[in-house]
């Protein structure tokens, strides 16, 4: 669980871990990289050792896509 400080710690950064935004949105971080990898969270991913990168969420775009969600909930 994120206490208040970690969480405003987290808030001011520009790239979180997938497993940050799991615990921030509330999910598993099983289903947080199903989202990702289905495009419904954005995401990059960073050159990484190993060939295969980091992935990371841009904080910007997850606190759009979740303002977006709830406009369009509250319209339903």
């Amino acid at each position: 669980m994120l206490d208040a400080q970690r969480l405003g710690g987290l808030q001011s950064r520009l790239l979180l871990r997938v497993d940050e935004v799991a615990q921030m949105i509330g999910v598993s971080k099983a289903t947080a990289y199903d989202l990702v990898n289905r495009n419904e969270i954005p995401s990059i991913r960073l050159a990484g050792r190993g060939g295969r990168g980091l992935l990371r969420v841009p904080a910007d775009a997850l606190r759009k896509m979740v303002e977006q969600r709830s406009t369009s909930a509250e319209g339903k």
